[in-house]
């Protein structure tokens, strides 16, 4: 039964993390106050899952990074001194400051603990399931906008290119790189089947190209490099990483197809081709 009960707390912070990358919800005047309370509340449940450490030993190890951290609260306290910058923006960019200071003890204080390969799970379920519910709504925006409401599942503004729930083609590349990446992690650590880890590789390759976003095809090409000249990888890790760069290139192709056949507009040809075309854009 205890057993039972950690699980399903496991699973209630992966759910967490996943939901401020989900959430489409919004009201003016700001259009991400309820992602970010979301984020506040998830890493607030990671938090409460992990194990007891000492924070003061901790914050030693993590010296140089809290240093560079106070850096960055004393260049926003010069700007709102010496700039017109409105003072609830630096507040709660001190506020994000401080929550990453303790977030990066806590990383320090886990470094040692046996737990960490666990809570490291964690973390890469609640970006899988953001990147595959993300990729799912891409599809649906591409293909089937009509079944979109707008609210709980966000439509695309940009004519062939999907921006999932996060309303950008690039915040929606980058995360699904990053979900990538973690399925790859989950497969080497043995927590995800191998059919499973080649059908959702692909599902988020083919959602990239949706996007129509050139920095997250040179994101994904950095991986397939990594992959490539670093065997420490894990075989696993490099198995899925080389194998989404050949699910990029077939789900290209289909898209390019079905955009042909159906006379449908795909943004994803042209703005790679304007990329390539455009040496300000490599730089």
């Amino acid at each position: 039964m205890a057993l039972t009960g950690k699980n399903l707390k496991l699973n209630l912070v992966s759910a967490g993390l996943a939901l401020p990358f989900v959430l489409s919800y919004y009201r003016n005047p700001s259009p991400t106050a309820f992602q970010q309370a979301a984020t506040w509340l998830a890493w607030a449940g990671f938090l409460w899952i992990l194990p007891s450490f000492s924070w003061r030993l901790a914050a030693l190890h993590a010296r140089p990074a809290l240093q560079f951290l106070g850096v960055m609260a004393a260049a926003v306290l010069i700007s709102l001194a010496i700039l017109d910058i409105p003072t609830a923006y630096s507040i709660a960019t001190l506020g994000a400051l401080a929550a990453a200071s303790v977030l990066v003890c806590a990383g320090a204080g886990l470094a040692t603990s046996n737990e960490l390969p666990q809570l490291f799970a964690v973390l890469c379920r609640g970006l899988v399931l953001a990147g595959m519910i993300n990729a799912g709504i891409s599809v649906l925006q591409i293909y089937q906008p009509e079944l979109l409401d707008g609210s709980v599942l966000a439509q695309s503004l940009l004519p062939g290119r999907s921006v999932g729930n996060l309303r950008q083609p690039n915040h929606l590349a980058y995360l699904l790189v990053w979900s990538l990446l973690a399925t790859a992690m989950l497969y080497q650590m043995g927590k995800l089947q191998t059919i499973w880890a080649l059908a959702m590789s692909f599902v988020m390759a083919a959602a990239l190209v949706l996007s129509a976003s050139r920095t997250g095809l040179l994101s994904l090409l950095l991986l397939v490099a990594w992959a490539v000249f670093d065997s420490s990888a894990g075989n696993k890790t490099r198995r899925i990483l080389l194998l989404s760069l050949l699910w990029f290139t077939l789900a290209w192709m289909g898209s390019v197809w079905w955009s042909q056949a159906s006379g449908a507009e795909l943004a994803a040809q042209s703005r790679i081709a304007e990329g390539v075309a455009s040496p300000p854009r490599w730089l």
